[in-house]
């Protein structure tokens, strides 16, 4: 019966947050993914040199809670994750940092909160969507790297990486304007 009202909340949740996205140009990618112990709902937006993700985590085992992120990956060589900067929806929405837990109510009344439920989280990833455009542009992602609000340590190979990658993107346009 658990198992059955959280299949609920996952189905109307995803098919909303797949509603809200589709109208901000992202694509659900088709199927859930694991990801270690967790399960995945990913939707994408590709920008040719960059892709934004929101990617929607629930546990493998108690499938009680649902755990939003927002990302932005860059093509990266194949020994790195091409994730640049992840960041927690829930956070980013002015909350705590814990996931969202499913409503824990029987009866009549579990429609009422799953509603709200659903209502909340999507709120909430909706009000997080601005947050891309803090990486809209090539430029904008470099100086997010350089003041370390990227999700790379600073001399290490990964940040490198990153920096050469985005600086090449910044080589076209510098040459334009001279």
């Amino acid at each position: 019966m658990k198992e059955d009202k959280s299949r609920v909340y996952v189905q109307v949740l995803t098919e909303e947050i797949d509603q809200l996205l589709m109208h901000h140009g992202f694509l659900s990618i088709a199927g859930t993914e694991s990801i270690g112990d967790r399960r995945c709902n990913r939707w994408t937006r590709n920008n040719g040199w960059k892709t934004d993700a929101v990617l929607f985590y629930f546990s493998n085992r108690h499938v009680d809670s649902v755990d939003p992120h927002v990302q932005v990956l860059l093509p990266l060589p194949q020994d790195m994750t091409p994730g640049f900067d992840d960041r927690n929806v829930r956070k980013l929405a002015g909350h705590d940092i814990s996931p969202y837990y499913f409503p824990k109510i029987a009866g009549t009344i579990i429609m009422f909160r799953c509603r709200a439920f659903v209502e909340e989280v999507v709120r909430d990833t909706e009000r997080c969507l601005p947050w891309f455009d803090e990486t809209s542009t090539p430029e904008k992602c470099l100086a997010r790297l350089e003041r370390g609000e990227a999700m790379c340590a600073p001399g290490s190979p990964r940040y490198e990486s990153v920096k050469a990658y985005l600086s090449s993107l910044l080589k076209p346009l510098q040459q334009h304007r001279d």
